[in-house]
């Protein structure tokens, strides 16, 4: 089954990575993959020059993880888009931003920690995958 619009959540690690050749695989031709990354957001003490200095490093940051994301992506003549969330919880900035570009499949990678690993230390796959409306293909 191939897909219109795949999010793929990436964060900078190898594991994230590793989901970008199955996200390929699975776009429909003509369709696009969402390349998203969530990171906290900019606390509302900081204001006026601060503020906007502190709004271009947080998009210097969020590239460093994206564009080496979208450049293999590109090769594949694949159309991909930048996200960059800015969110409390990385799992509901995922979900929130699944639903507000109407992906149809996110594709994130898993960090390989066991069931119950995951739920005492609250990984985010996990909560991803309990909580999104939408399918999740997590990679290994």
């Amino acid at each position: 089954m191939a897909y219109n619009r795949i999010l793929l959540p990436v964060d900078g690690s190898e594991h994230s990575m590793h989901a970008v050749a199955h996200a390929v695989s699975l776009v429909r031709e003509g369709g696009e993959i969402v390349v998203a990354t969530v990171l906290p957001p900019i606390p509302n003490v900081i204001g006026g020059d601060a503020r906007k200095e502190a709004e271009e490093a947080v998009k210097t940051d969020a590239s460093l993880i994206t564009q080496p994301v979208m450049d293999v992506i590109a090769k594949d003549n694949i159309a991909c888009r930048e996200k960059i969330v800015l969110h409390t919880s990385t799992a509901e900035g995922i979900i929130e931003t699944a639903e507000d570009m109407k992906c149809d499949l996110i594709v994130m990678g898993s960090r390989g920690r066991s069931d119950i690993e995951g739920l005492l230390l609250g990984s985010v796959t996990h909560k991803v995958l309990t909580l999104a409306t939408v399918p999740v293909l997590v990679v290994r």
